[in-house]
């Protein structure tokens, strides 16, 4: 007996002695494995994302993120050195596609497709997220990059004199212009460059062919566009919308829209009338502009999985729900809580004239649903046209000056950035 428990003892022990290995072993090759370092390359690094990749990083030990804050000193010196890195092989995994010509960098294959991401995932489906906003990076049917947030430019005026999205063309917005009443305007202090900047926010594909590194800007078509602009300096300007408006001086109200409350207020300026969001004119209709926050790309190599990880924590319910502040998240579940919450509020805090009404809250989801700005602005194109164009509205050219100009100097920058 005393030699069969002896015996046990021994195998007891070296029993535990193996798993005490195996243990250390396991251990040890953890240690000895480095965690993955990705590194997400911006301009200006947000707060709240600050904020995110610090708990992100506590929150994962196999998975760290290094930033890279290129434009501190120099946005343009920035970019510079940001495309020099991605050319010599050592560009950023992840990158802040807010100020970037994200059109270029689609040419140029430096964005990989999220598509094939999203639909490899077990947790995440295209269905999760609002359509129109999702495919707002979408070229091709790829998706080069994906928006957790995002807020909405739209014109909102009675329905009456506006018609429907669908209707909306710079055709029937010109037609809304040359019947504008007198000693009215269209949109208070709107300006020239600032109904130039409606319809190439929404219409830019008139005027440029990405693919053949080609532009239009010597069309009559824009030539027409920025005579009508040019007459936005004529109208009057008025120091009280909501007094203008109710007298019918202003004819719609140019709206930027981040949460339901500020589309409510927008459309207590109309008296409760039948109002309608058309957004911005295109040949296909009108539609919202969106305005993405935070907006991320993943770089093509060999991280491209690693990345998708850190871009899925952004579209979790934790990061849409608790740091997509002032804007709309972009998954459909987390849009709907927030629009809620946002009428519960209203109706607890403010009186029955000022609460949120239910017509609000279906009219906005109907502006954020019908949404399909998958068309990249260009904002490099933007500055060359609208800087030129002032040349034109404050009369120091002729407009065939202007146009030949801004035709030679946005084919020279399509061709040295879209080839």
């Amino acid at each position: 007996m005393l030699k069969k428990n002896k015996r046990l003892i021994i195998m007891t022990v070296l029993m535990f002695a193996l798993v005490l290995t195996a243990c250390v072993r396991e251990n040890g090759e953890t240690a000895d494995r480095a965690p993955v370092t990705l590194v997400y390359g911006t301009m200006y690094l947000d707060q709240e994302m600050r904020t995110w990749i610090t708990e992100y990083d506590l929150a994962h030990e196999d998975l760290q993120i290094e930033v890279r804050e290129y434009g501190q000193d120099d946005l343009e010196a920035g970019m510079m050195r940001l495309n020099a890195e991605i050319v010599r092989g050592n560009g950023p995994d992840l990158i802040d596609l807010s100020s970037i010509d994200v059109g270029s960098y689609i040419s140029l294959g430096v964005l990989a497709d999220l598509y094939p991401l999203i639909d490899a995932d077990t947790e995440l489906q295209r269905e999760t997220f609002v359509p129109g906003i999702l495919k707002l990076y979408e070229e091709n049917g790829r998706l080069y990059g994906i928006a957790p947030g995002y807020r909405l430019e739209t014109i909102m005026g009675e329905s009456s004199l506006l018609g429907t999205p669908p209707e909306w063309t710079v055709e029937k917005m010109k037609d809304v212009i040359d019947d504008l009443p007198e000693g009215s305007c269209f949109i208070n202090n709107l300006g020239s460059l600032g109904l130039l900047r409606i319809v190439l926010q929404g219409g830019m594909d008139e005027y440029v062919d990405r693919e053949a590194a080609d532009c239009f800007f010597d069309s009559d078509q824009f030539r027409e566009l920025l005579q009508l602009a040019a007459a936005m300096d004529t109208l009057p300007v008025f120091d009280d919308d909501e007094r203008a408006i109710a007298e019918g001086k202003v004819m719609a109200n140019r709206l930027y829209v981040s949460e339901l409350g500020e589309y409510a207020a927008s459309s207590r300026l109309f008296q409760r009338k039948s109002v309608v969001c058309v957004g911005y004119p295109s040949p296909e209709g009108g539609s919202a502009v969106v305005t993405p926050y935070l907006p991320v790309g993943i770089c093509c190599g060999e991280n491209e999985d690693a990345a998708w990880e850190f871009v899925k924590s952004l579209l979790g319910k934790e990061f849409q729900e608790n740091h997509v502040r002032f804007n709309f998240p972009l998954r459909q579940d987390s849009l709907q809580k927030q629009l809620e919450e946002s009428m519960i509020r209203s109706t607890e805090n403010e009186s029955a004239d000022e609460a949120i009404k239910q017509e609000d809250c279906d009219a906005l989801y109907e502006v954020i649903y019908s949404a399909n700005n998958s068309r990249v602005f260009d904002a490099n194109i933007w500055d060359i046209v609208s800087e030129e164009a002032q040349a034109y509205f404050d009369g120091d050219k002729t407009l065939d000056q202007v146009v030949q100009t801004i035709q030679g100097r946005v084919k020279t920058y399509m061709s040295e950035n879209y080839t």
